[in-house]
């Protein structure tokens, strides 16, 4: 008597940590900002000490702006974004269809809300939101982020504990 088995194996990758060669939850403010020189990528500071960075371009578009926030020197969000009405409804709303296909592709086992224009994915150590806004005020946007979660836990229970 044969027995058989049919196994079914779902690949998928698990959200990427290392994103533009940075490691969240690992890489320091020097190494972000030393990415950023040797990259010659305009970046800035904010009085929250999150960095800024300027056309930097990643997932096939070239984002106005991307923050690299920290907590205790280490980071934990990379949010690429493009701000602008001067890009046309009509790029915007090719770019957001491409990168949301590209990570229903990619990470479609750790989706977790499926909008029209807002997508959220999330591995327990990662979540991953690519949000795109066509409001009258504050105007066109398109966001991905990347967020380090055991960080940013650690930084949600340090607030709690000041109250």
């Amino acid at each position: 008597m044969a027995v058989v088995s049919l196994i079914s194996i779902s690949v998928s990758s698990q959200i990427r940590i290392n994103v533009l060669g940075l490691t969240l939850g690992a890489s320091s403010k020097t190494e972000v900002t030393n990415y950023l020189r040797n990259n010659h990528i305009s970046y800035s500071t904010n009085n929250e000490g999150e960095l800024f960075a300027e056309y930097v371009k990643f997932g096939g578009h070239t984002w106005l702006v991307t923050y690299f926030t920290f907590y205790n020197g280490k980071l934990y969000c990379i949010d690429f974004r493009d701000n602008t009405d001067y890009t046309p409804k009509s790029t915007m709303d090719i770019v957001f269809n491409k990168i949301k296909d590209n990570l229903l592709d990619k990470y479609n086992n750790y989706a977790l809300t499926f909008q029209p224009c807002y997508i959220e994915f999330s591995d327990n150590t990662m979540k991953l939101m690519l949000d795109y806004r066509d409001d009258e005020f504050p105007g066109r946007s398109l966001s991905l982020m990347y967020v380090y979660l055991p960080l940013l836990q650690k930084m949600v229970n340090n607030d709690k504990d000041e109250l």
